[in-house]
């Protein structure tokens, strides 16, 4: 019975994690645009979330 390889996604998507989070200022850009898509959803009306 052969074995059916499937697309490996989960590696290619470590890889692409790595890049992402590889040095420090990788980091702390992606915890700001985490934390201000969070706060344009909980916090809709204010100025912080209608900024472009």
């Amino acid at each position: 019975m052969p074995t059916v390889s499937r697309p490996r996604r989960l590696p290619r998507l470590r890889q692409l994690l790595a890049l992402a989070t590889d040095n420090w200022l990788a980091r702390g850009y992606l915890a700001v645009l985490a934390a201000s898509v969070a706060a344009m959803f909980l916090f809709p009306e204010s100025g912080f979330a209608e900024s472009p």
